[in-house]
């Protein structure tokens, strides 16, 4: 039997020469993902682990994936940007949780230059609000149960209900919402004794975290 008369309508050559320029390009896509993660780590925006998150993997299977994929890197870079930069430090709980939000639930800004300077330039001038508001917030979140809370100031000591909890899977482990008012709490008692203010890694939560204990609830 000849050769045409076994594969009547396929053209092999053109499939071969496919399946080389497929591999060709599929080789330089994945050289330029390996160095987007380098680059990408070095920097402080994440890695490919962080990017293909499902939502991207189901775009790229029906749609494009870029958008998505710049999504998580700007996520990985604002998180990153208000750590290093140490803004963490004059943001009250709620600032906070504002920013959670709008990392995970809301629309992502761009990471910009016009976007980081404005949202600096904005917490900056709210320094004070952001202060005041933290105090009056901490003060509503006290459990007026305990004698030592005072509801007007504060006392030698102040009971915060919910810091540490206990889970059967996990063992005990903090509540993160609860331990951001404790920051906001540690914040305060800085400023009114003229003490400048810690760095947010070496605050009272990251100090309980480094004892690796599990955070039971990681964002609003």
């Amino acid at each position: 039997m000849k050769e045409k008369e076994i594969i009547l309508s396929t053209d092999i050559q053109r499939l071969v020469d496919a399946r080389r320029a497929v591999l060709d390009l599929l080789g330089q896509a994945t050289a330029a993902l390996k160095e987007a993660d380098r680059l990408a780590k070095e920097a402080g925006l994440g890695g490919r682990r962080d990017w293909l998150t499902q939502d991207v993997l189901h775009d790229f299977r029906y749609g494009d994936p870029l958008p998505q994929m710049q999504k998580e890197v700007d996520r990985a870079g604002w998180k990153h940007l208000m750590t290093a930069s140490g803004m963490e430090a004059v943001m009250d709980a709620q600032a906070r949780d504002e920013l959670a939000y709008q990392l995970y639930e809301s629309e992502i800004p761009e990471l910009t230059m016009e976007n980081v300077l404005a949202t600096f330039q904005d917490l900056a001038a709210r320094k004070e609000e952001l202060f005041e508001r933290g105090v009056i917030n901490c003060f509503k979140s006290l459990s007026w149960d305990y004698k030592s809370n005072s509801p007007v100031a504060f006392g030698k000591k102040i009971i915060v209900n919910g810091a540490v909890t206990f889970c059967p899977d996990y063992g005990f482990g903090v509540e993160d919402r609860v331990m951001r008012r404790i920051d906001d709490l540690e914040r305060i008692f800085h400023l009114l004794d003229g003490k400048p203010v810690p760095e947010h890694r070496c605050m009272v939560t990251e100090k309980l975290l480094s004892r690796r204990l599990p955070v039971l609830a990681s964002h609003p």
